[in-house]
């Protein structure tokens, strides 16, 4: 979360609302994937297989024995936020197609929009601004104590 705070910071937002130009850009990107229907039909059929399986009583076993593995949950702070449905229902569908969750699909929103937004010659720049104008506020606020 450093990351996407700094830059609501520097272009003056809010966390959510990074998070939410981060989501945007993130399904924008996905839905340019040439792959993407190929894609579609192995989910969907990943998908029937499970629920035969589960019609027919046989347990099935997860196909990425890696996906499974439980993360480092202390270097993540829980977050709440407020997205629209079209939103919610993007990443909840890419979340099926790529047998992940809701979270991850966020998370791998926000990983990609703080890379691309770290590329931009601009954010030196705007990071330097945002830093003076900080220190401006602070010291305004120390000399009225």
């Amino acid at each position: 979360m450093g990351l996407i705070t700094a830059l609501a910071v520097i272009d003056e937002t809010t966390v959510a609302e990074q998070i939410r130009l981060a989501s945007d850009a993130y399904i924008k990107q996905r839905l340019k994937d040439a792959e993407l229907p190929a894609k579609v039909e192995a989910a969907v059929e990943r998908y029937r297989q499970g629920f035969s399986s589960l019609l027919a009583g046989e347990p099935s076993t997860p196909k990425d024995p890696d996906r499974t593995a439980p993360r480092d949950m202390r270097s993540e702070k829980q977050v709440t936020l407020r997205l629209e449905q079209r939103t919610i229902d993007f990443c909840t569908s890419l979340a099926l197609l790529d047998a992940t969750t809701l979270a991850d699909q966020l998370r791998a929103a926000i990983d990609a929009y703080t890379a691309e937004r770290l590329q931009d010659p601009e954010l030196d720049r705007r990071t330097k601004a945002a830093r003076k104008d900080q220190d401006e506020l602070l010291a305004r606020l120390s000399k009225s104590a």
